[in-house]
This record gives structure tokens, C-alpha cells and sequence, in this order.
């Protein structure tokens, strides 16, 4: 698995646990939805502002974000 597939999980597991649609996060994070649909799916790198962006909208550090991508990359190494 690749580090922005794994770093999209979490940003989307997060979002999920907010009860948050993605519509409504790119709205907090005033990303374009597609952008944000493209991070949460690890399509393509994010620049760190959006990232930033996403984990305040989130009221999660960025730091937590990175740790559960690392943790889902050590129990997913292949996915």
C-alpha cells in the first residue's frame, strides 16, 4: 500500500467517524470535493497546505493522520 492510499484512509475513516459527508468536509476545509475525493482514494499526492487544511477542518493534528497511515501500512503492507 502507498503512503497517500493509507494517509486517504485515515483522512476518510476520520471523516466517517464525524458523520461528516465529503461534500460537507471540502466545504470546512474550502477544498475542491474532487480534490478531497482524490486524497481520501490515495489518486494522487496532496500538497501539505491541503493536507493541513483537512486534518483543522477534522479537528485532528496531522501528525495523528500520518501515524494511523503508518499503522495502516505496517498491517497492510501488500493492499
Amino acid at each position: 500500500m502507498l503512503l497517500r492510499k493509507a494517509f486517504g484512509l485515515s483522512v476518510s475513516s476520520e471523516r466517517k467517524a464525524r458523520n461528516l459527508t465529503q461534500a460537507e468536509l471540502a466545504e470546512l476545509a474550502n477544498v475542491h470535493l474532487s480534490a478531497l475525493s482524490a486524497l481520501e482514494r490515495g489518486l494522487r499526492p496532496a500538497n501539505m497546505d491541503t493536507m493541513e487544511t483537512v486534518s483543522k477542518a477534522l479537528g485532528v493534528p496531522l501528525s495523528i493522520l500520518f501515524r494511523r497511515a503508518e499503522d495502516l501500512l505496517e498491517t497492510n503492507p501488500s493492499r
